[in-house]
């Protein structure tokens, strides 16, 4: 596919026109090729076929000073992305930072209108001297033969803050969870994971650096 502009249409002789963006990591449903594809900058990319969005930042997003129930990652994913047998595996990673005192967070994970992955107080030791607690949250979204019949079971990981960079701790806290779902998957569902702290502070926050969604 020849270099094209942001702003810019690809036409095609059949089907709808892509719209090229503005910005650059955008990921599209190419409806016509049934296939997801990768805006690098230039040019539209094909997706490896089992990636359905990628989203990182260095921070992607910082939670500072704020106790109200931030969105840090949402995803429309596309009617018929899943087929009876397919599910999405999701991986999120982050850290979390404290200072002083010990407080708690939470996290939420929906999809369409299920929360499939729920986890509240979740406490983080103080430690004056950072480094900052590695948090990982990893779940799994299975159609089980069908489109509106589902399993999903997700794990969230959070280190100790004592650790140094590069030096496995013992893992602070270790949660599961699983649901059952009849969610629609031929039409259009929001993906989104929330975080809530317990304290505006500005020596507590949670920073998000990567969410991947794949197709499994």
């Amino acid at each position: 596919m020849a270099s094209v502009n942001p702003g810019i249409y690809i036409t095609r002789a059949s089907g709808a026109d892509i719209v090229v963006p503005a910005t650059n990591e955008t990921v599209a449903w190419d409806s016509t090729m049934q296939r997801w594809i990768f805006w690098n900058g230039s040019i539209w990319e094909v997706v490896a076929e089992n990636i359905v969005d990628i989203q990182s930042g260095n921070p992607q997003s910082d939670i500072v000073n704020d106790n109200t129930l931030n969105t840090v990652y949402t995803k429309s994913i596309p009617g018929g992305t899943l087929g009876p047998n397919n599910g999405l595996r999701v991986t999120h990673l982050a850290d979390i930072g404290n200072t002083t005192g010990t407080h708690h967070y939470s996290v939420t994970v929906t999809f369409g209108a299920t929360v499939i992955v729920s986890g509240s107080t979740i406490a983080v030791a103080p430690n004056a001297s950072p480094p900052r607690a590695p948090v990982s949250l990893e779940f799994l979204f299975q159609n089980l033969g069908a489109t509106n019949a589902q399993y999903c079971q997700g794990q969230l990981s959070q280190g100790p803050t004592s650790a140094a960079a590069g030096v496995l701790g013992v893992v602070a806290n270790s949660l599961q969870s699983w649901i059952t779902a009849t969610e629609d998957t031929t039409a259009t569902k929001t993906l989104m994971i929330q975080i809530q702290l317990d304290a505006a502070l500005t020596t507590f926050d949670y920073r998000t650096f990567m969410t991947l969604v794949e197709l499994v």
